[in-house]
């Protein structure tokens, strides 16, 4: 990553030199790499914690966290973006869901943020629920599932894999 933050920061400092320049496109096609390379690095970051993610028996780091805390954590900072767009977004913890769990935290932000990332690009209209449940549970294990589901175009048939469905 150390070369294209390197790209950004040059890209940004020519977008500033050559948009000083009276009728000059040079600074919108700086703009335009910068705009690129921003891009690229979200990708190249995705694709990092996507690896990541595939291989949890490599990194992994449970601890406890109390679910109403996490899950109020993450409504204040997707709030404001979902409620820009003038969409509700209501989180509906089921009952069902114990009040700790032991899990990576980092990994589940990182799912739900894709997930709700991946909403809000799709839906104009609306409502972005969140809802957690317990899908099965044992004495050492609980599967959670967590479920939005937004108003927007959706995921085509063709395109939902079992990848998908992991996360």
């Amino acid at each position: 990553r150390t070369p294209l933050n390197a790209i950004l920061c040059f890209s940004e400092l020519l977008e500033r030199e050559l948009s000083a320049a009276p009728n000059s496109k040079m600074g919108d096609y700086a703009q335009l790499i910068h705009d690129a390379g921003e891009q690229l690095l979200q990708l190249v970051n995705n694709l990092l914690e996507f690896a990541r993610l595939e291989a949890p028996s490599l990194i992994n780091n449970p601890e406890p966290v109390h679910m109403r805390n996490f899950t109020a954590h993450l409504e204040k900072y997707w709030r404001p973006l979902i409620e820009k767009r003038a969409l509700a977004f209501p989180i509906e913890i089921d009952p069902s869901v114990p009040s700790y769990l032991v899990i990576d935290k980092r990994c589940l932000r990182h799912i739900l943020a894709n997930l709700l990332s991946t909403e809000l690009k799709f839906t104009s209209a609306g409502r972005i629920p969140l809802r957690p449940r317990c899908a099965a549970r044992s004495r050492a294990r609980l599967t959670l599932h967590g479920r939005a589901s937004a108003t927007g175009i959706g995921i085509a048939q063709q395109h939902d894999t079992p990848t998908l469905h992991a996360l």
